[in-house]
């Protein structure tokens, strides 16, 4: 089962726990549903406890019995269709949608809860979560503009406004943060993989704070390399060409601090000096020497 359906089947185990709530849930399915018009009401889902809810609220909410057809679809997979028609589809239709347009009737989302059990009956009918192991990802399907817009103006008085785009013919709403994500999962009431979600962003920003810590080392111990490498060649050439006595005390002793410890870094330098000196100190006298041998270099051009 995937981190969406397990989401899905967790938050079924919720049932609302008054009328209003049980009427926003509903609301939450039906205009979400695989289609919605007068005299037919098509709910489609792949996850057989939110088949089981959608039954259980409209024969709370309207006294109908509904029962879902089974449609094997692959050999692991079956989708449970639960089809109203004539005077059953109207009679939920009218009541939710009275000025026939198939958007939000705010009505009906009067109260905290209200909200709550409409956003876990939206996502029931056309969420889709990605697993915490992959991009944090919540999106929600619909087949017409109109009824993307409605809702993202919805979802962005409770959370952010979400972003939209068109895939496969499908209008889709969705968020790819997650904290967002996280955020609306907790609302909905599916706490433990809320949790999963939370967990994993803490893992990835740890483990990206680690790269960069890494990475940060790696290009200090680079710089380093180069820098040694060329205060070493540096204190060769002035040796080979008999120049190095020409420096003070203190610089020659530097220059043979650093040709007999060549993997140290400043700090680790600086500390054999007698006396100890600082790290810029030991940096300065390295650059010193390099400037020296430089300047020897140019006038032999």
């Amino acid at each position: 089962m995937s981190f969406s359906s397990e989401v899905k089947k967790s938050i079924s185990q919720i049932f609302p726990d008054s009328e209003p709530e049980i009427d926003a849930e509903l609301m939450g399915m039906v205009i979400y549903a695989k289609k919605v018009c007068e005299y037919e009401i098509i709910f489609s889902t792949d996850v057989a406890s939110v088949s089981d809810v959608f039954s259980g609220l409209l024969l709370a909410d309207f006294n109908i019995e509904a029962v879902p057809q089974i449609v094997q679809v692959s050999e692991n997979k079956g989708q449970y269709k639960t089809i109203l028609s004539g005077d059953e589809a109207y009679k939920v239709f009218s009541h939710f949608f009275a000025n026939g347009n198939v958007l939000i009737n705010h009505s009906f989302l009067e109260s905290d809860k209200q909200k709550i059990a409409f956003l876990r009956g939206a996502f029931m009918s056309c969420g889709y979560v990605n697993s915490p192991d992959k991009n944090y990802d919540i999106e929600f399907r619909f087949d017409t503009a109109d009824i993307a817009v409605d809702f993202a103006s919805y979802m962005a008085g409770l959370f952010e406004m979400p972003k939209l785009t068109v895939r496969k013919g499908n209008q889709i709403a969705y968020y790819r943060n997650g904290n967002i994500v996280g955020d609306i999962l907790s609302y909905i009431g599916a706490r433990s993989e809320a949790f999963e979600v939370m967990n994993a962003q803490a893992y990835r920003s740890i483990r990206n704070e680690q790269n960069r810590q890494t990475n940060f080392e790696i290009a200090n111990i680079s710089k380093q390399t180069e820098s040694s490498i060329e205060q070493i060649e540096a204190i060769n050439w002035l040796i080979k060409n008999k120049k190095l006595g020409k420096m003070s005390t203190q610089l020659r002793m530097t220059a043979k601090l650093r040709l007999n410890n060549q993997t140290l870094s400043l700090s680790e330098l600086a500390q054999l000096e007698i006396p100890p000196v600082s790290k810029s100190q030991e940096s300065k006298r390295l650059k010193q020497i390099v400037e020296y041998c430089k300047s020897l270099k140019k006038n032999q051009e």
